[in-house]
């Protein structure tokens, strides 16, 4: 029996009842238990790494956890290790431990920013202060986690820029057909010339390379003046240093596309005040960037008319790079 089996079979220990209910991703579970929900990833190999190692599996969960908890520790609560005794899963200690589960406090999905955007429940105000907040808990979470992706840190901006846009051509193929491979190899081809072309990225200086989290609108939750930023530690070691101006310009594309413009410059003029902010020309790239994310991801959901608003933003911000 694995964990899993485990939660549908009821037989966690101090886990008890049926759950209310139970949401399955590529990769994990989430079991609904009143106002806690629980995380137990697949034993399946993933593009990234094999959870049926438990080597790997350990790993993965603690960096998992720690990430989380350092950006949103009021719903990210704990890291549970478990090993199984014959019958069902008992407490364990980590070096004992043959799987993992992650301990949340359950969340109204309609607190997250993208639905507050669409409905119009936000203010200038709010945007200000989750800039604020961002910002500072990355700088934070820059210091705790920089040394151990020096790895990545010393190949500098500029390679990995490159790499991580080799990366977006597979995952927006996923979006065909409603962005059509085509379109992918063209706007692909638009981000490596336009990467090319800025000097700005070749002279950017390692040290001033940050720690980045997977935040786009729908992993920001803001309720009752509580802010917190959840599933935001990205799989890929390479996906997780950046320019520091990207942490700001990936949340700035979602307020852009999903409210206005006028909004994300809200954004960009709290940033400046706490950081310095990258050229024009590196904002349209960065955008253009982000935009390649969230459109195929939101296609990929079967979430078509979201979708839509970001490929259309992708050929306007395109065109500004004067380069198609």
């Amino acid at each position: 029996m694995n964990l899993i089996e485990a939660f549908e079979q009821y037989a966690v220990n101090g886990i008890s009842g049926t759950p209310d209910k139970i949401i399955e991703t590529l990769i994990s579970k989430l079991f609904f238990f009143g106002d806690k929900v629980y995380k137990v990833y697949k034993w399946s190999k993933a593009f990234f790494g094999d959870f049926s190692s438990l080597s790997f599996r350990k790993e993965f969960y603690q960096e998992d956890f720690f990430w989380n908890n350092a950006m949103a520790p009021h719903i990210y609560l704990e890291l549970k290790p478990v090993r199984f005794d014959g019958s069902a899963f008992i407490d364990a200690r980590a070096e004992d431990a043959e799987d993992f589960y992650i301990v949340m406090n359950k969340i109204n999905e309609t607190d997250n920013l993208t639905h507050r955007l669409i409905t119009s429940n936000i203010t200038p105000d709010n945007l200000k202060l989750i800039t604020r907040e961002m910002t500072i808990r990355i700088q934070e979470l820059t210091k705790e986690k920089k040394d151990d992706l020096r790895h990545v840190i010393d190949r500098g901006l500029a390679d990995l820029e490159k790499e991580i846009v080799g990366d977006l051509r597979s995952w927006c193929y996923m979006a065909d057909p409603q962005y059509p491979k085509a379109k992918t190899d063209k706007m692909v081809k638009v981000l490596e010339d336009a990467l090319g072309k800025e000097k700005y990225f070749t002279h950017f200086k390692n040290s001033d390379l940050s720690v980045a989290i997977d935040n786009h609108s729908d992993n920001i939750l803001f309720s009752d003046g509580k802010l917190g930023f959840i599933d935001i530690f990205s799989p890929r070691d390479i996906w997780r240093i950046v320019d520091p101006f990207y942490n700001i310009c990936r949340l700035a594309t979602d307020v852009a596309v999903l409210k206005n413009r006028d909004y994300a410059n809200v954004m960009y003029d709290q940033y400046k005040k706490i950081m310095p902010p990258g050229p024009e020309s590196v904002k349209t790239i960065y955008e253009l960037k982000a935009a390649l994310i969230k459109g195929p991801y939101l296609s990929i959901l079967k979430r078509s008319e979201e979708a839509e608003k970001y490929f259309s933003f992708i050929n306007q911000r395109a065109g500004e790079l004067n380069i198609l």
